[in-house]
This record gives C-alpha cells, structure tokens and sequence, in this order.
C-alpha cells in the first residue's frame, strides 16, 4: 500500500533537517518557510509502484516585493539544496493566509520522485 503520509512527512522532514523550516499543515508553517503540499501520483507499469510529482510553496511574509524576492531566493535555494537538486520549476504566486488578511509571497516549487510499495 502507498504510505502518501509518511512520503510527504519524509519530504518535510529532509527540508527541516537541512534548516529550512516545513510543513505540511498550514497552520504549522513558520514563515518564511515551506509548505508541502500532498503530491499527485501516476501509476506505473504495475501494483505498488507510482510517479509523484510534488508541488511546495516557498513563502515569507516579507512587506515589499522586492524584499520578498531576496528571501524567496535565499529559502528556495535551501529547499533545492535540501532536497537533492530535483526541483524542476519556479513560479512566482500568493497565499492566502488562513486567517484572512494580505496574501502572502511565494515561490511554487514543483519535482517528481518515485514511490514504491512502502514509502
């Protein structure tokens, strides 16, 4: 059986072990910081085998744009250090916060891995 929530607790986990503050549930990101969000999964060639194509945002709740930019670069740099050097894109988006208010700068990271029976 795939374990989703242990492979996106293991992708948290290799960002916070690098110093790069993760979470999974927004109400536990310390910002800057990373959200990982669940990843989508294709089925391979047979059971027990799946592509996971991950999307994190990398977010600060710097004033100024520009200001955002300088940390976004600082964090996502960490984040592709941390991971391995896999992340495929970078695109510039906004979060909302959970408690309403202004939306937050981010950076949209995506990557793909490969799950198997047990990770």
């Amino acid at each position: 059986m795939l374990d989703l929530s242990g492979a996106v607790k293991a992708v948290v986990a290799t960002l916070e072990d690098a110093g790069v503050p993760a979470a999974f549930d927004m109400r536990d990101l310390e910002l800057p910081g990373v959200y990982v969000t669940a990843p989508t999964i294709t089925w391979r060639f047979h059971k027990g085998d799946w592509n996971a194509d991950w999307t994190a945002y990398a977010t600060t709740t710097a004033a100024g744009r520009l200001e955002a930019l300088d940390e976004l670069a600082i964090l996502v740099a960490a984040a592709q250090e941390a991971l391995g050097d896999v992340m495929v894109t970078g695109t510039p988006a906004d979060l909302s916060p959970l408690e309403g208010g202004d939306l937050l700068p981010a950076y949209r990271i995506t990557w793909s891995t490969r799950l198997t029976e047990g990770t």
